[in-house]
This record gives C-alpha cells, structure tokens and sequence, in this order.
C-alpha cells in the first residue's frame, strides 16, 4: 500500500499563509451562490447545430462555478455543447447523456487552476449565429441528432457575484 499524503487546495493555502500577493477574490470564502434556470422543450425540428439561448443574461462581474445540464430522458446519438455567445463550447463540447433514462451532465466554470472560476465580462464581442450578450449570454448548441418532440432540455447556472 502506498504511503498517504495530505495535500492543501488553493484557496485553504492562500488563508493558511496570508500576504497581499495572495488575497482570496471576493466569492472564494463565504461566498453567496446564486442560480440561474432555464428550460426548453424540444420541437422535433430543431436540427443538428441549432442553438438554444437559456436564461437571463448573466451580469458583469459574475463567477460561475458550474454549469449543470439536464436532460428528461435519454439522448442516444445527440450531444449539446455548453457556452455563450462569445465561445459555444466555453464550458463543454459535444456532451453526450446516458443511453436510457433522464441524466444531468455537470460542466464546470473552473477554467484553471491558476486563472480560478470564468469571470463574465472578459469576452463581449459576439461571434455565435449572431446572438448578442458575448460571454454573459448562456447557450446549449445541439450537435448529432434532432431534438426530440417534447424532451426537455434544462441549464442550471451556479455563480457568485462576491
């Protein structure tokens, strides 16, 4: 058996050894969470590489923490992508579900370890299928197959404002 070892995240080592050059961004301790929800109910005719904008524009400033996916039923050979307006796969391409059964597929907001959780506002310009809102605009782009008639697809948005 191999020896144990006990390793220290980030944010507890920064609080561990404090000094200017590593003050915790605001959300990081005690932070409040907040949630944006939003859901669609497929037509049937929504083709492969439609987009689907979800929910209300998040604001300037805002971290998100994770992107959660849900999905009613089973997807078979259909993948969404999460992102925004400035970049479609920001936080995941070409998800895939289980083969039976409803499912939620978690994205995160975690970019790196370095750079921490996505900061909305780095990114306004708009680049995809026109849409305004640049990087505060949530989107799902459906890749694979058509949506199917009345399945729903849902986005669950964590994020802080602190």
């Amino acid at each position: 058996m191999g020896a144990l070892s006990l390793g220290q995240g980030v944010v507890y080592a920064n609080r561990q050894a404090p000094m200017a050059s590593n003050w915790m961004t605001p959300g990081y301790v005690d932070g409040r969470k907040k949630v944006m929800l939003d859901y669609y109910v497929g037509l049937g005719s929504e083709a492969s590489g439609s987009t689907l904008l979800m929910g209300a524009q998040l604001p300037v400033g805002a971290k998100v923490i994770a992107v959660n996916v849900h999905v009613n039923a089973s997807t078979s050979s259909l993948t969404i992508s999460v992102g925004d307006c400035n970049s479609a796969t920001r936080y995941g391409s070409a998800l895939t579900g289980p083969a039976t059964g409803p499912s939620v597929t978690k994205c995160t907001g975690l970019i790196d370890a370095t750079n921490g959780f996505y900061l909305i506002g780095q990114n306004t310009s708009t680049t995809t299928s026109g849409t305004t809102g640049g990087d505060s605009q949530i989107l799902l782009t459906t890749g694979g197959a058509t949506l199917t008639q009345n399945q729903i697809y849902g986005v669950e948005v964590e994020y802080t404002t602190d």
